[in-house]
């Protein structure tokens, strides 16, 4: 599992540990990392690649689903 964003700035990794991507859990919070800090960064707009090789499409909806839950929770249920 591997991000690699390419624009703005041409091709790079993503934010993820050195021992890369190998869940995903892992997959998700780069992912989010990774959207933190190019907005800090002042980027508006992100093309960026996801190698999906080897995720569990089902676990990824479980992750999912768990964050849903819990910003549901944090936020009283309201949005």
């Amino acid at each position: 599992m591997r991000i690699t964003l390419h624009q703005p700035r041409g091709p790079r990794e993503a934010v993820a540990p050195p021992e890369g991507i190998h869940d995903e859990a892992m997959l998700i919070k780069s992912l989010i990392l990774t959207l933190a800090r190019e907005a800090h960064a002042g980027v508006g707009v992100l093309t960026l690649s996801i190698d999906l090789a080897g995720t569990d499409p089902a676990r990824l909806v479980a992750i999912g689903k768990l964050i849903a839950m819990g910003e549901a929770g944090a936020s009283g249920g309201m949005h």
